[in-house]
């Protein structure tokens, strides 16, 4: 019991401060950080939880923006605040140096939330980057991700998971973007990943050999799913990265050292097999003697590492550089919140089932406007035998400086039927969970302030509640 006590405290410990540990005085000079403008302690979410903030440097070098890369700690999952650690393991100078902005990250504890909680914390804050990054000076058409240990596990789960909002396997349901923020119609998906020692595959960490006993019921990885791994199996399979990898992810490199006495490197090439064998870039570098951490991040590898991350951003700027045609830009306009009233039931007709849905009020906002919706206005759907909703709403808004709006919205909302029967019965469903996607034509008189909106194209995202709706509007650049 006693080894096995200390073993888990140099687990918890061992990455990043025993990567520190060095005869002598500490190496304080390594750990500053170098940069031109620094933002610390960013909510990301909006609740001031401690495990919800982030950190944001720019290199020294000045530009208009710069690539990103976000950085995740590891902690065994159980930290909510070694975001940090980025600069005393030498990663966020090396990126830096490098003309990488560096976002370090802080998730949720294992022991405060259970997993999916800390890839949604994740993804949150990929998302605030994404919508945020002209605030900062960020190019947000460029996001890799690097972490290691847990937070490699995280990496490696934020790649395999891109553009994926949910996942089903053997009749459990994940919800992996979950609802943090306020940017839950934002993608979540990142461009690159470089993964330094992660799990992956918990069940078969201890026959790979290890001197951690990760079936133990206290064991970080029991702990991160809520229950013994051996006992929850189909818990342990959807915190699996390599469960979710399909040939869109984005390239990986994945570092290991063969003598890691906590995380054996059985872990990384399970998951590089498994992107190779699904045609994804990857590239894995097992490391003779390394430890885990020791020996493994050291400069030569940092080297590698922003070499990828380098080829990786270049690749994607020639891809968009060798259209004339550039890639559209969202501006937020406003939320609105309409109130409804209870559906009319016209039928089935020779278009599918409509249903004609009043609107008797509500409010909106933005960064330049806000008001009322006026009542008088519907939504008139026509529900298909799939169950998906063909919208098509008509309505006013009036402005706080006196100004009517006449908007023309039109779109679809559509999902697993499973989540149509939740919705159709009235409940409040997670809108990532569904597709709630609206067009949207404004008319406007010509010598108001907001004659912009007769000449832009404007696209909505939607979350339907019990007697509303959400919706947030975007301007196309």
């Amino acid at each position: 019991m006693k080894n096995r006590l200390l073993t888990l405290f140099l687990f918890l410990f061992f990455s990043p401060l025993l990567l520190l540990a060095q005869p002598g005085s500490p190496q304080f000079k390594k750990m500053a950080i170098n940069a031109s403008a620094s933002w610390t302690d960013v909510d990301y979410v909006g609740d001031r939880q401690v495990g919800h903030l982030l950190d944001i440097h720019l290199p020294l070098v000045e530009k208009e923006s710069y690539p990103v890369i976000i950085c995740i700690y590891g902690s065994a999952w159980f930290s909510n605040s070694a975001k940090s650690a980025t600069f005393q393991t030498g990663i966020g100078q090396h990126l830096l140096k490098n003309g990488f902005a560096v976002v370090s990250v802080n998730h949720r504890s294992s022991r405060a939330a259970k997993f999916p909680a800390q890839i949604q914390d994740v993804k949150a804050a990929i998302r605030f980057i994404r919508v945020n990054a002209p605030s900062f000076s960020l190019d947000a058409s460029f996001i890799g991700i690097t972490g290691w240990s847990s937070g490699g596990h995280l990496s490696a789960f934020a790649g395999t998971t891109s553009r994926k909002k949910s996942f089903e396997k053997e009749g459990r349901k994940i919800d992996l973007e979950g609802n943090l923020g306020q940017h839950i119609d934002v993608g979540s998906h990142v461009d690159a990943v470089v993964d330094w020692y992660g799990p992956t595959d918990f069940l078969i960490m201890d026959e790979c050999g290890s001197t951690l006993v990760h079936n133990d019921p206290h064991s970080p990885e029991s702990t991160l799913v809520d229950g013994p791994i051996q006992e929850n199996k189909p818990a342990v399979a959807l915190a699996n990265p390599i469960t979710y990898v399909t040939e869109d992810n984005p390239p990986f490199l994945i570092f290991h050292g063969n003598d890691d006495p906590l995380v054996p490197h059985c872990q990384s090439e399970k998951l590089h097999a498994q992107l190779q064998q699904t045609g994804v870039e990857s590239e894995l570098v097992i490391i003779d003697k390394g430890k885990h951490g020791p020996g493994v991040m050291i400069e030569k590898y940092y080297q590698q590492m922003t070499g990828f991350f380098k080829k990786q951003f270049h690749r994607k700027k020639i891809m968009v550089n060798q259209s004339p045609i550039s890639e559209p830009q969202l501006e937020f306009i406003f939320e609105a919140t309409v109130t409804l009233d209870p559906p009319r039931e016209v039928g089935k007709t020779k278009y599918g089932v409509r249903r004609i849905i009043g609107i008797n009020g509500g409010t909106f906002e933005g960064p330049a406007m806000k008001g009322v919706v006026l009542p008088g206005g519907a939504d008139w759907q026509t529900v298909r035998e799939d169950g998906t909703a063909d919208l098509v709403a008509t309505y006013s808004l009036k402005t706080d400086d006196g100004v009517t709006i006449f908007i023309d919205n039109r779109g679809i909302r559509t999902a697993e039927p499973s989540v149509l029967e939740r919705l159709a019965r009235g409940e409040d469903v997670p809108p990532s969970e569904y597709y709630m996607r609206t067009y949207t034509n404004f008319e406007v008189d010509e010598n108001s302030r907001y004659s912009w909106m007769n000449k832009s194209v404007v696209i909505s995202t939607g979350m339907r509640k019990a007697n509303s709706v959400i919706l947030r509007f975007y301007k196309v650049l």
